[in-house]
């Protein structure tokens, strides 16, 4: 017992999985290696032979799966052919957020059910596993009794009673956001640049009422918060931070602003992330998910190479999403960190990052 009472090293081994995240974090004990899925989300040529690779290189056997959301970019790969050989890994435990979890609010309904899309991947992580884990902040994530001398902080997403902001989605922080390089920080892009604009104080009677009463629509009741929980999803986003030999690793996801508002609002969070080792870039590299506020946050950001110099790994591909990934955080990862893109390595399947322990 004692042999395996610490991993020595890790390996992430980062898919190719184009606009998509698939992880495979691996800790090495000395009696055996002990393999945890995050995501699995890619191209679809490429989800069979992902699948594959993942059950080879754990011999047939997964400790655990985190799907930190719902997006196909993140699970579409639990669904059909590849969905299967993950399930025929027999994980222990799915770690998945509190929106999938059947009675997740009162009065909320099942969120798996509105997207018929995802919904064979959804169903197929509902089988999957021997204990599931619906988890939101503060919750146990169910991963540390798998993995002896590792510690698992859930960070995100926070519920509805710990805060609504995650309902809405905010379009524009240029304090936080990373702008364009093309548009001024702190301007505010119009369709209509020519348009006359009012406050609402001045528009007319009617059109104010108008407005009142489309905001109530979208208040709603239960059914109309599994809508707009839908419409962001990416808010309620699996914020884990992984600490194993005194290195910090941060998956977030595709958690945005609102996410880590709350979470970084909370009691020593933010002293808990300064020593992060290695940053998996939320959201593909968009303008949202790495808060500026964050990104400062993370003390071994440098200038110059270092052995203990912050790591950046982003899974992402450039012509799905215009302006993703952002060209002024590309920039500014390549500067600070030692930065790796999934768009680097074109042509093979996978690149494997290993860290001491």
């Amino acid at each position: 017992m004692a042999a395996d009472s610490k991993p020595g090293k890790l390996t992430l081994r980062v898919y190719n999985a184009g606009f998509g995240d698939c992880f495979l974090l691996t800790f090495h004990y000395r009696a055996r290696d002990r393999h945890v899925l995050i995501d699995f989300g890619a191209t679809e040529r490429s989800l069979v032979r992902i699948a594959s690779d993942i059950s080879k290189r754990c011999f047939g056997k997964l400790d655990a799966v985190v799907a930190t959301h719902r997006h196909g970019d993140h699970i579409g790969g639990f669904a059909g052919r590849s969905g299967a050989i993950i399930r025929g890994c027999h994980p222990d435990v799915v770690v998945q957020p509190w929106t999938e979890r059947p009675d997740a609010e009162p009065g909320v309904p099942f969120l798996g059910e509105e997207n018929l899309v995802n919904l064979a991947a959804v169903k197929n992580l509902q089988r999957m596993g021997l204990r599931r884990h619906y988890v939101h902040y503060g919750a146990d994530s169910g991963l540390e009794s798998l993995l002896p001398g590792v510690r698992v902080w859930v960070l995100g997403p926070p519920t509805l009673q710990q805060t609504q902001s995650i309902r809405k989605q905010r379009t524009r922080d240029s304090g936080e956001f990373w702008m364009s390089s093309r548009i001024r920080a702190g301007a505010q892009p119009r369709l209509f640049p020519k348009a006359r604009t009012s406050s609402l104080a001045k528009r007319s009677a009617n059109i104010r009422s108008f407005l009142e009463r489309m905001r109530t629509i979208q208040a709603g009741d239960g059914q109309e918060i599994v809508r707009e929980l839908d419409k962001v999803l990416n808010n309620t986003s699996v914020i884990l931070l992984i600490e194993a030999g005194g290195r910090k690793l941060l998956f977030p996801g595709d958690a945005q602003i609102e996410s880590w508002s709350y979470a970084l609002s909370q009691p020593g969070v933010r002293k808990m992330l300064q020593d992060v080792d290695l940053y998996k870039v939320g959201h593909h590299g968009s303008r949202n998910a790495t808060p500026k506020s964050l990104w400062s946050l993370f003390t071994r950001r440098s200038a110059s190479p270092s052995p203990r110099r912050l790591k950046t790994v982003l899974s992402t591909a450039s012509d799905i999403h215009p302006d993703v990934p952002r060209a002024t955080l590309v920039d500014t990862l390549k500067a600070q960190s030692d930065f790796f893109t999934t768009q680097d390595i074109e042509g093979k399947l996978y690149e494997d990052i290993c860290m001491d322990l």
